[in-house]
């Protein structure tokens, strides 16, 4: 006879959860990311839920872009916008500027003539991901400012991946080699 598995319940789920004052001190992953020119609520708050499941340090944000606080991005984000810490800026060349000298390794999820395939880099910790905007990529003047770029291979027609859905699988990757790293 086979045994049911059933999705855990909300309570259930919750039961295995720190409380939100615990959760507030712990500290969280050297990894953080800065979205260069994103335009789509939606992908924010994609990015935003993302950067919560894996407790990143910081969401670099730009001022001028969509809100976390958006009907789109909230929607997308279901809360994580409350435990994320996220930092708007006006220029994405300072903002980079200002994270290198606070000691981030700084990289480009983009295709480029020298990027790496992502599952073939190993990263210095604290890393910061640059991520593009959803049609034109990362502008030329932050591909100037990184230590190097990591992508996706792309097997169909298609020339890219969703900025969220590239954002899922480099996130993933990098907090798991981080994770390796700490028990070697």
């Amino acid at each position: 006879m086979f045994e049911i598995d059933y999705q855990l319940s909300t309570d259930q789920l919750r039961q295995k959860k720190y409380d939100r004052d615990e959760y507030r001190k712990l500290q969280r992953n050297p990894i953080s990311i800065l979205l260069d020119t994103i335009n789509g609520g939606h992908n924010l708050g994609s990015i935003i839920r993302i950067a919560e499941a894996l407790m990143v340090e910081r969401l670099h944000i730009p001022a001028n872009g969509p809100s976390p606080e958006g009907k789109r991005a909230r929607k997308m984000a279901r809360g994580a916008q409350n435990w994320v810490p996220i930092t708007p800026f006006s220029s994405t060349c300072e903002q980079l500027d200002t994270c290198r000298k606070q000691g981030y390794q700084i990289v480009a999820v983009e295709l480029t003539k020298k990027s790496q395939l992502y599952t073939e880099t190993t990263y210095a910790y604290p890393t910061l991901f640059v991520l593009g905007n959803e049609t034109l990529g990362v502008s030329s003047e932050a591909l100037d400012m990184v230590d190097f770029s990591v992508h996706l291979p792309i097997y169909g027609m298609v020339n890219s991946l969703n900025v969220a859905t590239a954002a899922s699988v480099i996130l993933y990757d990098a907090a798991q080699k981080y994770m390796t790293s700490l028990n070697t």
